[in-house]
C-alpha cells in the first residue's frame, strides 16, 4: 500500500501533469466555434446585454457573453477555464462523499481532468464542459442529501443548479428521477411526508426561479426555447437513419425530409411556425411505424455511444483517441463488475437512475457521441470511487 507520502508526491504530480497539459492546451489550441449559433448570441450578448434568438436555451451563451464582454475572446476562455476548473472540484467533492480516500479523490478529479475533450472544450463553443459541470454538481448534491439528509437549504440549492442545467440543456427536466430518489431515501428525523412534500416544492420553486430569472436577465422576458419540436422531428422521420448513420447527428434529416414532404427549398428549418408541423409528423411517424421507431430508438443509443468520427476517421490517431474515450462506460461497467465484493448501496443505484434519466430524451429526440461526455465523466467518477474502495479493501488483506 502506498504510503501518505508516496500518494502526496504521486497527487503532486498528477497536478503538475494536469496545469502543463491545460497551459499547452490554452496556448496552442486555437480558438473555435463548433456551435456558431452560441458563439453570435454571445457576441451579441456582450454588445447589447441582450440575446434575441429564443431558438435554444440562453445560458451558456448568456454566461459567454459576460466574458466576451469583459475581455473579448480571452475573457471566453478564461470563463471556459473556470467551468473547466468547476468540473475539477466537483468530481473531487463527488469522490469525497462516495467515501474515496483524499488522495484517491485528488487523483481522480486529475485523471479526468485530462480528458481531452474536457481540455479542447477550454477553447472551443460549446455546451459540453458546462453541461458536465452542472451534472456533476447536481449529482454531488444528491449524494449529500442521502449522506447527511434533507435540509430546506438543501433543497433549494438542488433546485436552482437544477435550474441553471435546464438553461442550459433541454433535456436536464428529466434529472427529476434521481433527484425524487435521492429526497425519497434520504435519512430524515422529522415527519416524512411533510418533510418530502416542503423539500420538493423548494426544489421545484428554486428551479422555476433560475429558468425564469436567468432567461428575464438575459433575453428580457420569460420564454420555453423552441427547439424542442425541431430535435424530436430530427430523430423521427423518414431521412433519420441515414442521418444518423452519415452524419452521427439527426438534424441532417430535417431539410431533406421538408422536401419529401413538398416543401420549398428555401424553406427555414428554424421557422416557429414548424413547430406544430414538427410534432405532429414525429408523433404519425411513431404511430404508423412502430418497428421503424424502435429500430431509431437502438440507433440513436449506438451513436450516442460509439466514438464520434464526424472529424478524424476512426483509423487516424485521433480516430483512435476517440475510440478509446468511447470505452468510458465499458471501463464503467467493468468496474462495476470487478467491485461487486463492494457492498451496494443507495449512493450506486443513484447512478444508474442517472444514466436512465440522462440518456432517455436522447433516445427520444436526437442523438450524437458528443452528448456523451458528460456521462462519461459522471460514471468514470463512479467507477473510480468503487475500484479505490476494492483496491484499498484489498491491500489491507494482502
Amino acid at each position: 500500500m502506498l504510503s501518505r507520502a508516496q500518494s502526496r508526491n504521486l497527487v503532486g504530480l498528477l497536478v503538475s501533469l494536469l496545469a502543463v497539459t491545460v497551459g499547452c492546451a490554452v496556448v496552442a489550441v486555437p480558438f473555435s466555434t463548433p456551435m456558431p449559433g452560441f458563439w453570435d448570441s454571445a457576441r451579441e450578448f456582450a454588445a447589447t446585454g441582450h440575446i434575441s434568438n429564443v431558438f435554444a436555451p440562453c445560458g451558456y451563451p448568456g454566461l459567454l457573453g459576460l466574458g466576451v464582454r469583459f475581455g473579448g475572446v480571452g475573457g471566453a476562455v478564461a470563463l471556459q477555464l473556470l467551468i473547466y476548473l468547476l468540473i475539477l472540484v466537483a468530481v473531487y467533492m463527488t469522490l469525497l462523499l462516495l467515501d474515496a480516500d483524499r488522495m484517491i479523490a485528488a487523483a481522480g478529479a486529475c485523471l479526468l481532468g485530462l480528458h481531452p475533450d474536457l481540455v479542447v472544450s477550454i477553447k472551443k463553443v460549446w455546451d459540453t464542459n458546462i453541461t458536465t459541470a452542472l451534472l456533476v454538481l447536481i449529482c454531488a448534491s444528491l449524494l449529500a442529501v442521502l449522506r447527511r439528509g434533507l435540509t430546506p437549504t438543501r433543497a433549494i440549492v438542488i433546485g436552482i443548479i437544477w435550474g441553471l442545467s435546464i438553461n442550459v440543456r433541454p433535456n436536464f427536466p428529466a434529472l427529476v428521477l434521481p433527484i425524487a430518489f435521492a429526497f425519497w431515501f434520504a435519512p430524515v428525523r422529522a415527519n416524512r411526508t411533510r418533510l418530502l412534500f416542503a423539500s420538493g416544492m423548494l426544489t421545484l420553486a428554486g428551479a422555476s426561479l433560475a429558468v425564469i430569472v436567468v432567461s428575464i436577465l438575459v433575453h428580457g422576458s420569460f420564454y420555453i426555447p423552441e427547439n424542442g419540436p425541431y430535435n424530436f422531428y430530427a430523430g423521427n422521420n423518414a431521412f433519420t437513419e441515414r442521418a444518423l448513420l452519415t452524419s452521427l447527428n439527426a438534424e441532417p434529416s430535417i431539410y431533406p425530409s421538408l422536401l419529401a414532404e413538398d416543401f420549398s427549398t428555401n424553406v427555414n428549418i428554424y421557422n416557429p411556425d414548424l413547430r406544430p408541423y414538427y410534432m405532429k409528423q414525429a408523433l404519425l411517424q411513431a404511430r404508423d411505424k412502430p418497428l421503424e421507431t424502435i429500430k431509431l430508438v437502438l440507433l440513436k443509443l449506438v451513436t450516442l455511444l460509439r466514438p464520434d468520427t464526424k472529424i478524424y476517421p476512426l483509423s487516424s490517431l485521433g480516430g483512435m483517441v476517440q475510440a478509446a474515450l468511447a470505452l468510458a462506460i465499458p471501463i464503467w461497467l467493468v468496474a462495476l463488475t470487478a467491485s461487486r465484493g463492494e457492498a451496494w448501496g443507495l449512493s450506486d443505484s443513484l447512478f444508474l437512475l442517472f444514466v436512465v434519466s440522462y440518456v432517455t430524451p436522447y433516445l427520444v429526440t436526437n442523438s450524437d457521441p458528443r452528448f456523451r461526455i458528460p456521462l462519461d465523466v459522471l460514471l468514470l467518477t463512479h467507477a473510480i470511487s468503487r475500484i479505490g474502495k476494492s483496491w484499498i479493501r484489498w491491500q489491507l488483506t494482502t
